[in-house]
């Protein structure tokens, strides 16, 4: 339980690299073709196992990140995760999604969203995929 502190964290092309296994991306492998970076809450659909960056201090809170940016992006009743990494002033926020965390997989509420870690003083703006990598499903 709580809020890890990532400190020193290389951002960018041949920097370091955060592993998040299945159980955080829906039994869904991560592949660079999961994660997707934006200026704003452009968050896509059929987000379920992917990784999302939000270059955008808007989202610093769990029910900005359920309405704003999640919003209604997963399948009504799918149980679908993803990881969602906002930026702060003091870093990136990391966020973990499901839609079932409150037991209602029909929607996204601030229930459904944990901050599970801080990069602290990264700019979500340099990070890329090679930033992430993921675990088989098990």
């Amino acid at each position: 339980g709580g809020v890890d502190s990532i400190i020193g964290f290389g951002a960018g092309p041949g920097g370091d690299v955060l592993q998040f296994g299945s159980t955080w991306l829906g039994n869904v492998s991560f592949t660079s073709g999961g994660f997707s970076k934006h200026a704003s809450n452009a968050f896509v659909s059929g987000n379920d196992g992917r990784i999302v960056v939000i270059n955008d201090s808007a989202f610093s809170t769990a029910g900005a990140v359920a309405s704003d940016v999640v919003g209604s992006a997963f399948s009504d009743s799918a149980n679908e995760s993803a990881v969602v990494i906002t930026r702060t002033g003091v870093g990136a926020y990391i966020w973990y999604v499901n839609d079932n965390l409150d037991n209602n997989p029909n929607n996204v509420t601030a229930d459904d969203v944990v901050l599970i870690g801080v990069l602290q003083g990264v700019n979500a703006s340099n990070l890329v995929a090679a930033n992430f990598a993921g675990t088989a499903a098990v």
